[in-house]
């Protein structure tokens, strides 16, 4: 640190204005305050300036004026800087005064926002943009703070070692019981530093880490804590990227947590294995309540260990599915586990296909098992039939339930002469369709509608025999709603059948999947993708769907 030099004789006159000043840490404050300072503080308070400021010489005329030694080292100076600290208003709290000492020694400027909520017992601070400097002096503001119990940061462009001070005085901090430090990407450096935290800690009740960049490698840390703590009793960790991966680690955790009852994974792309384990750690686990799963990839694979999770927990009340191209055969797999299900109230599937037809086999089902608990469910804007409507006012009836949808289909239009029109258009479009490779087009009807055959084909076989017969595989398509009838579909599945022995074999649909993802790759390497196998089935089949579901009139 740069400080005057000893004086040599001639007093002032040395003095010109290349000397340079840099307030030297002498200043003492109380105990607790003395001790962040040796914890968060010990870096250089210089680091982020380029050089020191540099001082008029009227001022370091007055300085050396007061000075009674030739030595600047020695000097306290608190004798005469504590004077000139701008005045706090009376009645301000004694964590406001330490914040003022702390930003005048980090030589930033004081947060008004900052200083306002010191006062209150939740603390939040968004949109602030603090620097490593200002969350320094927020961290020892807050040790001299006994009353803030909720602490927000949100959207502060948080560095990663920007957590660092905060993850140092979280041990004392007994009275702060929820955390929230959303949408400051803080990165794996963060995660690492904030888990090894709360790993012994025991007073923190909620934490929210949403949005903050986690990716799979992360899990890991949030694992341990999982594990470990005993008292978290809410967590967030919706908008990062966890994945496949993270989604299998975070469900070892899951496990063996007996604390937990509200957790949040939206926004995650879970998917595939990590889907399927985390709804596997259902099993196990039995004091979670709330899961939200929104925005991620489970689909058939994932709702079919959901499901299955479904038959022996106890504990799950609400399950949010919001957007996980949950089909029909999805919810058929849900379904299995509701009937022995006791303690589901509300069920979330906004933003799926399971078409009309899979919105009334789920009342069917709940009209069907009384001991459902089932409370609420709501499919968002999915469209329903007249009969769902009447189920639906039966139900209400009957019980306490409620149920959210979208627009009603008017049977009287099916018999209009519009309507007979646009069947005739689709009953043309499925002949041409007809004329293609039958395997081509189920998996790229498989791929526009976010579902794998091969996934279908592993839940259909429940003997496991690796085979299924010609009408198992037909009706499994059917509840995924393929926009071919009943006859055209058997046409089209009797053409797989070369050998005619009337089963489809898993090895078949396996080869035909690298066949299929084969001629996808040399379509898309032409120039004209249009003019491709695979470009002309894809278009065939966007064009169906839309004169099949979205042309109707309601």
């Amino acid at each position: 640190m740069n400080v005057l030099r000893p004086l040599k004789h001639g007093g002032s006159q040395a003095l010109d204005t290349r000397y340079r000043l840099a307030l030297p840490q002498m200043k003492t404050m109380n105990q607790v305050v003395n001790r962040a300072r040796n914890g968060i503080m010990e870096e250089d308070l210089n680091e982020e300036e380029e050089e020191p400021l540099q001082l008029p010489k009227r001022i370091f005329k007055m300085r050396l004026s007061q000075f009674e030694s030739d030595y600047i080292d020695e000097y306290d100076f608190d004798k005469d800087d504590d004077c000139d600290q701008q005045a706090v208003p009376e009645g301000t709290e004694e964590s406001q005064n330490a914040y003022m000492c702390s930003c005048r020694d980090l030589r930033i400027t004081a947060n008004k926002n900052i200083m306002d909520s010191l006062k209150n017992n939740a603390m939040k601070i968004t949109n602030q943009r603090l620097t490593t400097k200002d969350v320094r002096a927020l961290s020892i503001a807050l040790l001299k703070n006994t009353s803030v119990e909720v602490l927000t940061l949100d959207s502060n462009s948080l560095e990663p070692k920007g957590i660092e001070p905060i993850s140092q005085i979280l041990p004392h901090k007994p009275e702060l019981t929820e955390l929230r430090i959303t949408n400051n990407a803080l990165g794996s450096h963060g995660a690492k530093e904030l888990c090894e935290v709360l790993v012994r800690n025991h007073t923190i009740k909620k934490v929210d880490f949403s949005g903050n960049g986690f990716t799979e490698k992360d899990a890991e840390y949030f694992r341990e804590v999982l594990e470990e703590n005993n008292v978290i009793k809410e967590m967030n960790l919706s908008h990062n990227e966890l994945r496949e991966k993270g989604g299998s680690v975070l469900a070892d955790g899951i496990e063996k947590n007996d604390c937990l009852r509200v957790l949040d994974l939206s926004w995650n792309h879970l998917r595939l294995s990590g889907a399927a384990a985390i709804g596997e750690s259902l099993q196990t686990n039995n004091t979670l309540e709330e899961l939200y799963l929104g925005w991620n990839g489970f689909n058939v694979r994932g709702c079919a260990a959901l499901g299955k999770a479904l038959e022996t927990n106890t504990n799950l009340r609400v399950l949010d599915l919001t957007c996980n191209r949950v089909c029909e055969l999805s919810v058929s797999q849900l379904l299995k586990g509701l009937i022995t299900n006791t303690t589901l109230e509300v069920l979330k599937l906004p933003l799926n296909g399971i078409y009309p037809s899979g919105a009334l086999t789920l009342l069917k089902v709940l009209k069907k098992y009384e001991t459902i608990n089932v409370k609420s469910v709501d499919l968002g804007t999915q469209s329903v039939t007249e009969e769902f409507i009447q189920l639906k006012t039966t139900l209400e009836a009957q019980r306490n339930f409620k149920v959210l949808h979208g627009p009603v289909l008017r049977e009287e239009l099916k018999f209009s002469s519009i309507q007979e029109e646009l069947d005739e258009i689709v009953e043309k479009s499925i002949e041409d369709l007809m004329k293609e490779h039958p395997m081509t087009v189920l998996f790229e009807f498989a791929r526009q509608q976010n579902f794998r055959i091969l996934d279908m084909f592993t839940n259909l076989d429940s003997d496991k025999s690796g085979t299924l017969t010609m009408q198992e595989f037909e009706d499994g398509l059917v509840k995924v709603n393929i926009p071919i009838p009943n006859v055209a579909l058997h046409l089209l599945l009797s053409k797989m059948d070369m050998n005619k022995d009337g089963v489809v074999d898993y090895g078949e649909l396996v080869f035909g999947h690298r066949e299929y993802k084969k001629k996808v790759r040399e379509s898309i390497a032409e120039e004209d993708f249009t003019t491709t196998e695979i470009g002309r089935i894809s278009s065939k089949i966007k064009d169906l769907m839309k004169k099949k579901f979205l042309m109707r009139k309601f």
